[in-house]
């Protein structure tokens, strides 16, 4: 009796364990502005590392969006050219932070923004690549800046 018991407890936590499911990781974007330059810092918060993939333009595509977006602008550094040869993919660990910067063409007055980007990764669990390559789309939140 005691080994049925064992064997009908066995059944109903494998029957409620969850499927076979992809280890996930978070990312989290912080935008900062200098002068006429937008930098992107996108920081792998965890809990897996990573493989950035060599995308173009390096390290990952970024660009912002002026709030509201039906009838703001937006810019990206999609599309621009990459001069060097591709590089293997860079292991992007736990709390490591990786920018990308691109210049703002905005109008003068108060604007605000939101910044993004869309980094090719693919998770790395003690460093061993996992799963396929998904890009991601790291939002920041929205900042009001004034333009002279």
């Amino acid at each position: 009796m005691r080994n049925v018991a064992g064997i009908l407890l066995l059944g109903l936590l494998t029957a409620c364990a969850p499927a076979a499911t992809t280890p996930r990781t978070q990312l989290a974007a912080q935008a900062t502005v200098q002068g006429g330059l937008l930098t992107v810092t996108v920081v792998n918060v965890g809990p897996y590392d990573v493989l950035l993939e060599d995308t173009c333009p390096r390290p990952f595509t970024i660009g912002y969006n002026v709030l509201p977006v039906t009838g703001g602008t937006s810019a990206s550094t999609e599309g621009q050219p990459c001069v060097a040869a591709p590089l293997p993919p860079r292991l992007w660990r736990v709390g490591e932070g990786i920018s990308s910067s691109m210049t703002l063409a905005l109008s003068s007055g108060t604007q605000t923004l939101e910044a993004w980007a869309r980094p090719q990764v693919r998770l790395a669990p003690g460093g061993k690549a996992q799963g396929a390559v998904r890009t991601l789309n790291v939002v920041t939140p929205a900042f009001t800046l004034m333009v002279p």
